[in-house]
């Protein structure tokens, strides 16, 4: 390890190779920025730092991460709160439009905006927010798969098993006999 002066004419000891630029103003300033609504992307265009850079501190720095996860939560809120407030503007415009193809036009903005949102929610949180499918394999117009069966093949099969416990209970009667 090399030595380093500091001011007060001590010498520490320092790791080799660039020092990190991560402190927790910058650590704070981005969480910020993420809990506003911005992406980690605009985040690090915003305070000029490297993308990776950034992925790179959420994967070594345990505060910083654990601030970042509040953050992130946060601006999940606030995504809530934008839908339903363009909800409420969508409502607004339809009842004072007095031009109908302004209204439209308008209207139109703020459904994909709304759907930008809900995308955007869906590939953050899909458990919460992610469309749901569920698959039913059925027979031809909604018939099961399965065979019915009629009370007499039920017979015929319960006395089937019943014939095939009595065998091996006899066999296992035989093995025990030639075991004495």
């Amino acid at each position: 390890m090399k030595l380093r002066e500091c001011a007060d004419d001590s010498r520490v000891e320092r790791k080799p190779g660039r020092p990190c630029a991560y402190t927790a103003k910058v650590g704070a300033a981005v969480c910020e920025l993420i809990a506003d609504g911005a992406s980690r992307r605009e985040a690090a265009r915003v305070l000029n730092i490297p993308r990776r850079t950034l992925e790179a501190w959420l994967e070594r720095k345990p505060e910083f991460k654990a601030r970042y996860e509040v953050a992130a939560q946060a601006r999940l809120y606030l995504m809530e709160e934008r839908l339903l407030e363009l909800s409420e503007e969508a409502a607004r415009v339809a009842q004072e439009a007095q031009d109908a193809s302004l209204a439209r036009v308008r209207l139109e903005a703020i459904k994909m905006e709304m759907d930008a949102v809900k995308w955007q929610l869906c590939k953050l949180l899909p458990r919460k927010y992610g469309d749901k499918s569920q698959m039913e394999i059925s027979g031809k117009d909604g018939a099961s798969l399965l065979p019915r069966h009629t009370r007499e093949e039920d017979v015929a099969f319960a006395a089937m098993i019943a014939e095939v416990q009595e065998k091996l209970r006899r066999k296992e009667e035989e093995r025990r006999a030639c075991a004495v």
